[in-house]
């Protein structure tokens, strides 16, 4: 199929070929933004974001350069991981100290008699594990 032919197959549906974009866009792309900004935050590039969403690079380029949003969350999610490197950076430089409290959790195993008698060798478990 020409790409004239497909066309003018999009026009007899009345679905116009900028309209086809628009959906697409609408359908893989601005649903995802919170998920795009945090591959972008992650360091993710262009190619690999497109490869997530099943678009090429052009296509999102191209959403990028048309939709503000899509841009804006790009854009927020690589320069909060930006300022995220500059700081580890910075305080590997400086050197730094940090004080760490935990908690430790302690389980307790209250002793049992058939414990006993499996340590001694007293309580034997068969292949089928029945209890001989």
């Amino acid at each position: 199929m020409q790409l004239g032919q497909n066309v003018k197959y999009k026009v007899k549906e009345g679905i116009g070929v900028a309209e086809g974009r628009q959906e697409m866009y609408l359908k893989k792309v601005a649903n995802k933004l919170e998920l795009i900004e945090g591959w972008a935050r992650t360091g993710q590039t262009n190619l690999e974001i497109s490869r997530n969403l099943g678009i090429s690079v052009p296509t999102l380029e191209k959403y990028i350069a048309k939709y503000e949003g899509l841009a804006d969350a790009i854009l927020m999610g690589r320069e909060g991981a930006e300022v995220l490197v500059e700081n580890a950076l910075f305080k590997k430089a400086i050197g730094y100290q940090y004080r760490e409290v935990t908690r430790e959790r302690v389980k307790v195993y209250e002793e049992n008699d058939q414990g006993k008698m499996a340590w001694n060798g007293e309580y034997k478990v068969s292949k089928t594990r029945e209890v001989v």
